[in-house]
């Protein structure tokens, strides 16, 4: 009875080890498939998949474009924009005076694509190379660089630089912005 005991046992622990075996693979592949088709660096199934070669050629042309969509709002509401002839001291809270020079950057640009149409910054382009890119054979020809570098500095102090943006700040950049769009 013992030798009968001990093959019954034999077998039940073989068949709990297979058993186990086989929950256990089945629980790692779905969780493999599962991690699969989340995974956002490529879908389950190719785009395109069972079209034509042009249309899947133009799919992916459109998809190629979006990563170089860009936009570059307005900061301040047309209400909120801020004059140089405007009581600036009354300004609160203070980055409404960054947003306004922000703003202000777009008008001059708007004033080179008046003066000409080719000349037209893209968003996300530097726009120290832009601005120097028009006094070389451009609006700003006759125009000293050192003017456009002190206009860009300010530009770059108001957008980016931590220390205190003051109203002469302001001043002194529509000064110059007036500047430019005069010549």
């Amino acid at each position: 009875m013992a030798d009968r005991l001990s093959g019954v046992a034999i077998i039940i622990c073989i068949a709990l080890g297979v058993l186990t075996f086989l929950l256990l693979f089945i629980f790692a592949k779905r969780q493999i498939m599962r991690f699969t088709l989340k995974s956002k660096h490529s879908p389950h199934v190719p785009i395109g998949h069972g079209v034509s070669k042009s249309l899947k050629d133009e799919v992916d042309r459109r998809l190629l474009i979006i990563k170089d969509i860009a936009y570059e709002p307005a900061l301040l509401k047309p209400n909120e924009c801020l004059s140089a002839d405007s009581d600036l001291s009354q300004v609160q809270p203070q980055h409404l005076l960054r947003m306004g020079v922000v703003d202000k950057l777009s008008e001059l640009e708007e004033h080179i694509g008046g003066i000409d149409k080719t000349r037209v910054r893209k968003p996300g382009q530097d726009v120290r190379v832009f601005l120097l890119r028009q006094v070389h054979g451009g609006p700003f020809a006759n125009c000293d660089p050192r003017i456009i570098h002190k206009f860009l500095d300010l530009y770059e102090h108001a957008r980016h630089s931590p220390k205190e943006f003051t109203h002469e700040h302001y001043l002194a950049f529509m000064g110059i912005l007036e500047q430019l769009k005069s010549r």
